[in-house]
């Protein structure tokens, strides 16, 4: 018997399917729990980390890669964090959301020579609202 509601896991399927198109991403999907954003609560989840070595595509201000836009998932701002290293952002379609966490290294401010390395990480983790 699967824990999870076939919404949630259509939504990491997406995600999966997303990056299944780029040739050199390693992707992992499994179940596990996710603690709600702005809570101690955690729920049953699935997730998908993706990791590229040689990212050519990150650019930053182009907000996260996923497939939710496209497809009606509306963003919830209230959920959004940004950085020179990474971000993390959440989106709904009800009734399920998604966290996005998302890595890269961006760079060094104090060594104007320093030349960022061109990793990218994203992890997603669906749940049921």
């Amino acid at each position: 018997m699967d824990l999870l509601a076939r919404e949630v896991r259509q939504a990491c399927g997406k995600v999966s399917a997303y990056w299944a198109r780029h040739p050199t991403a390693a992707v992992r999907a499994f179940d596990s729990v996710v603690t709600l954003p702005r809570s101690r609560s955690t729920t049953d989840a699935c997730w998908v980390t993706t990791r590229v070595e040689e990212d050519t595509d990150r650019s930053a201000g182009d907000g996260p890669r996923v497939p939710f836009a496209a497809a009606g998932w509306v963003r919830l701002w209230e959920h959004q964090a940004d950085g020179p290293d990474g971000s993390a952002a959440v989106f709904q379609l009800v009734p399920v959301r998604c966290l996005v966490e998302e890595r890269w290294d961006g760079g060094d401010d104090s060594d104007s020579s320093y030349v960022p390395a061109r990793w990218f990480e994203q992890r997603v983790a669906c749940w049921r609202r």
